[in-house]
């Protein structure tokens, strides 16, 4: 069975035990004004990103943009062979974040080991 594959296709799908997990190990990692990040110790083989964009956030095509380009960083700077699993929760009206502002903190949490 193809690793790769399982990473790419579960990279960001977490039931909801797993969910109450992270949440009950969960630890604040950075605060902004734009969204909060949270880092819990992984489950299973391959850590995880849980993305948490509430509506109020901005409208269904911002939240989407977010989604997927935390999906695509996580992935290509290979976050999930980290020892933790992530937790980024945009605050409302926080769609507006840049790509240049993700992408940096992908690269935090990817120092902290």
């Amino acid at each position: 069975r193809n690793i790769m594959v399982d990473v790419a296709k579960y990279i960001s799908k977490l039931s909801k035990k797993e969910v109450k997990h992270f949440f009950d190990n969960a630890k604040a990692f950075k605060k902004c004004s734009k969204f909060t990040c949270l880092l819990s110790p992984k489950q299973g083989e391959f850590a995880r990103i849980l993305i948490i964009t509430p509506r109020a956030s901005g409208n269904s095509p911002e939240r989407n943009l977010v989604k997927r380009r935390l999906r695509a960083l996580f992935y290509q700077h290979k976050m999930y062979e980290k020892p933790y699993a992530c937790a980024v929760i945009i605050k409302p009206h926080g769609c507006d974040v840049s790509y240049a502002a993700l992408k940096n903190l992908i690269l935090k949490i990817g120092q902290c080991t």
